[in-house]
């Protein structure tokens, strides 16, 4: 059975030199607006997690909220990781099917195990830990695919695919932290 949270990135070899070079500077609008958004999804997920613990339930509207939260960061995480030349939009819409990353996340159960939400930020260490090391050297290839892109106009697919797999399992960490599922993140980046 597939994962709750499943990103899909299309492969693009051809990349614009001048938008790749100012690609940190192209994302400022994004990171100030999603910082704040991210705030009150920081809290909502508080929230979120003192309503499950209590009374088991998840709250949809929330959830919802939550996760186009997500959507909206692994889009700008991505582009910021070179995978698309595409600027992702302001949005978390789930209806984004033109995009080139594409992010969907089952519906949560509305039954939730106390139990889990209650231990979730313990269970989550190893899995955080391990996202870390693995995103610390996505960065380093994405360096490296940065200066590729600026001379050949290309980027490599090996190194795609490397970055691509660590931004699918650093969503399914992040979804598994923001309690959109119960089910650990698996150890692998595999569609």
């Amino acid at each position: 059975m597939a994962y709750p949270i499943r990103v899909e990135v299309d492969y693009q070899e051809e990349h614009s030199r001048l938008t790749t070079f100012f690609r940190y500077f192209m994302l400022i609008p994004q990171m100030i607006i999603l910082y704040f958004v991210g705030i009150v999804a920081s809290i909502l997920m508080m929230v979120l997690w003192v309503v499950i613990v209590v009374t088991g339930k998840s709250h949809e509207d929330m959830i919802a909220f939550i996760a186009r939260f997500l959507r909206w960061q692994t889009r700008v995480n991505a582009y910021a990781m070179l995978l698309t030349d595409v600027h992702p939009p302001f949005s978390g819409e789930a209806d984004a099917a033109a995009y080139p990353v594409r992010v969907e996340i089952d519906d949560s159960p509305e039954d939730r195990n106390r139990l889990a939400v209650l231990l979730r930020y313990f269970w989550m260490i190893p899995a955080v830990l391990v996202a870390s090391l693995v995103g610390f050297a996505a960065g380093i290839v994405s360096m490296v695919m940065w200066f590729v892109i600026i001379i050949t106009g290309k980027s490599p697919q090996g190194m795609h695919e490397f970055v691509a797999r660590t931004l699918r399992w650093q969503t399914r960490v992040n979804a598994y932290s923001m309690l959109l599922t119960d089910e650990y993140p698996p150890f692998s980046g595999d569609a």
